[in-house]
């Protein structure tokens, strides 16, 4: 039979909620509907190719349950394409108790979910056309795959921005690559892979708190550990791009829920990119005793053996002069909590003309906070920040001399003229008439 439509429904507590996989056909590049294309062809003899595309235009049902019950149903094959459209009305579940290979899955809803389920499998596969069309997942809205999906090719999962795709089952990657692709989130909350394969991000986000047992290579995403926060498994190599980003989550002191974010790496982790650090509000990090010794440290990344840095470090402050030191080892990565002295308003453990620039471009303002050089928090940068500043010029935190040392004579000069320079500011904004 060349095509036919293929009822799916499944009782819910005496009500009938049906749903179905619709059969088109694609010829010389044009899709058709059942009755066009036979109209066409003729019927079904030789010259009539079999339908491709299965469209989902129901609500909840079953994925095999043909209608009547016993009819073959569909997609399963590496030459179908299975496309979860936006005609349901509420979210929906599609379930299969049969495992089933098809060539790509679209979920097309942003208003409302679906949810595959069912003990059986969804295989995805490349066809045997030449070339071969590789496999994927194109994705707009919210779904969720809660049966078990493999890879017997490399894929692709392509999610929109604002969308996101959660496999709450095991992606199986049997050594083949699933390239992620798109501004939208890909969230994995069990084991991506039981046989080896890779991950690689290229934009968008790839988070949660399960495992790849594979290797992630990050060249464009942003890799987010943990279900706020969480742990994030990776049971072979990860490696940053000078693209990618690494998320990391801090709202207490032990890895994984109620704690902070950490990515544990089986393997090797090689670094670069940029590390984007997001500190809860109304979680303070516990420090040293004196200004530039660390108190708290969290371990963010452990792995067998760790090479490179982030070239780009976010969220270092964490409010009121307590900033995080990247602490990078052999086999870990850390951020240490310390308290920044005063005058120190980019929190890198020296006082120096960096930081002075910083206040005289923010002296007079309000609304600031320390890394703006209000160093005693009374929304305004002023004269007080500066004697602050002038005090303690100089590195610290066993860095150099100890707070308050003398400044080289360059410095000197400088400071002279910022305080010459601030002070005619000063009475400037004091004498009537005159506007800044």
């Amino acid at each position: 039979m060349i095509g036919a439509r293929e009822n799916f429904g499944v009782a819910f507590e005496n009500d009938y909620v049906e749903g179905k996989m619709e059969m088109l056909a694609i010829w010389s590049g044009t899709v058709y509907s059942l009755s066009d294309f036979i109209g066409l062809t003729g019927g079904d003899g030789p010259s009539a190719p079999p339908p491709t595309d299965y469209i989902w235009t129901g609500e909840s049902g079953n994925w095999n349950l043909g209608s009547p019950p016993g009819a073959s149903g569909g997609p399963f094959s590496s030459y179908h394409t299975a496309t979860f459209s936006d005609s349901i009305s509420e979210p929906a579940t599609v379930f299969t108790n049969q495992h089933v290979t098809v060539n790509s899955i679209t979920f097309n809803n942003s208003t409302h979910s679906y949810g595959v389920v069912g003990q059986g499998s969804v295989s995805l596969n490349s066809n045997t056309d030449t070339p071969a069309v590789n496999p994927s997942i194109n994705v707009t809205g919210t779904h969720e795959f809660q049966t078990p999906v493999g890879l017997l090719t490399n894929a692709v999962a392509d999610i929109g921005g604002g969308s996101t795709l959660t496999f709450n089952h095991a992606l199986n990657l049997n050594g083949n690559t699933l390239t992620k692709t798109g501004a939208g989130t890909l969230r994995i909350n069990n084991v991506l892979s039981t046989g080896g394969g890779t991950v690689i991000g290229l934009e968008g986000t790839i988070g949660r708190s399960g495992t790849i047992a594979g290797s992630l290579e990050n060249n464009g995403a942003t890799v987010s550990p943990g279900n706020s926060p969480g742990i994030l498994t990776v049971a072979d190599n990860y490696s940053q791009g000078g693209g990618g980003t690494l998320e990391i989550e801090i709202m207490g002191s032990n890895p994984g829920e109620g704690g902070h974010d950490q990515l544990l790496v089986t393997g090797s982790a090689s670094l670069n990119g940029t590390l984007d650090i997001q500190t809860d509000a109304g979680f303070t990090p516990g420090v040293g005793a004196m200004p530039g010794m660390v108190g708290d440290s969290y371990v963010i990344i452990t792995a067998s053996s760790r090479t490179g840095e982030f070239s780009t470090v976010n969220g270092r402050h964490a409010g009121g002069g307590k900033f995080y030191k990247v602490g990078y080892n052999p086999t870990n990565v850390s951020l240490g909590a310390f308290q920044a002295l005063g005058g120190d308003a980019d929190g890198n453990l020296t006082v120096d003309i960096t930081d002075f620039n910083t206040l005289a471009g923010n002296f007079g303002n309000t609304g600031v906070e320390w890394t703006d050089a209000d160093f005693d928090a009374n929304d305004v940068v002023d004269i007080t920040d500066f004697n602050t500043l002038a005090g303690n010029f100089g590195p610290y935190g066993g860095l150099g001399d100890a707070p308050g040392q003398v400044p080289e004579p360059a410095a000197l000069v400088l400071l002279a003229l910022g305080i010459a320079g601030i002070a005619v500011f000063t009475r400037r904004r004091l004498t009537p008439g005159n506007r800044c």
